[in-house]
């Protein structure tokens, strides 16, 4: 995996969490002491976050550092209408 694909993956994982946590970018980012443009840039995987940062993000989040960056831990779940 490149370090791209892992920021993708991070800033997926972030933005699915937070949206099901119910906060917003400001909200979350007065949470960790940045700015909601941070957290916007992380999201999009534009950057690099430091690990002291991506500490305080799983923090926030009510999760470890480790499964913001393991694939699919917080993807959207699909219904599946079946037809009859």
């Amino acid at each position: 995996m490149t370090a791209a694909q892992i920021r993708h993956l991070l800033g997926e994982n972030i933005r699915n969490r937070r949206i099901a946590m119910r906060f917003t970018l400001r909200a979350l980012g007065e949470a960790i002491g940045v700015s909601h443009a941070r957290i916007s840039q992380i999201e999009h995987g534009d950057g690099r976050t430091p690990v002291d940062l991506l500490a305080s993000l799983a923090e926030a989040l009510d999760t470890q550092p480790s499964i913001l960056l393991t694939a699919n831990a917080f993807a959207a779940k699909k219904s599946l209408a079946h037809s009859a």
